[in-house]
């Protein structure tokens, strides 16, 4: 995937844009090879160590990225790696059909949590029809 080209004509970027994409590189870098250090994500994506350092604790709180056990076998103090978060945030997906509806939830590493398919006849209904009788619509414990 290419990256966009940077917009000069507007207004500079606030320090909040700034900080939102530096985050989105590091869960990049991340995603693309789990189990990288802090360092290593620094030098690859062009920010400083303390920059990375005080958005992966940040990523950390939110519950996007998770450490896992140093590699004790080398010389000098460990570096600690990095994995996005199978237990953090999830995705929904819904697909609405004339036959039926399913549901499935991802984690960040785009294991299924969950997912459901629902036989449902739709064909040739409304649908304010639909949405009032669907199956989120009626009460009843969540899963």
């Amino acid at each position: 995937m290419t990256p966009k080209p940077v917009d000069t004509t507007g207004s500079p970027a606030s320090q909040q844009t700034v900080r939102r994409h530096n985050r989105a590189v590091v869960l990049r870098e991340v995603s693309r090879d789990p189990g990288r250090s802090r360092a290593q994500i620094a030098a690859s994506a062009g920010l400083s160590r303390a920059t990375v350092s005080a958005l992966v604790d940040d990523l950390l709180a939110k519950g996007l990225l998770r450490e896992n056990d140093a590699d004790r076998g080398l010389r000098g103090r460990p570096a600690t790696p990095l994995t996005l978060n199978p237990d953090g945030p999830a995705g929904l997906g819904l697909e609405i059909n004339v036959d039926y509806v399913a549901a499935c939830v991802l984690d960040l590493t785009g294991r299924i949590r969950g997912q459901e398919v629902e036989i449902v006849a739709l064909r040739g209904l409304p649908a304010y029809t639909f949405l009032t009788s669907a199956p989120w619509s009626r009460p009843g414990p969540t899963r």
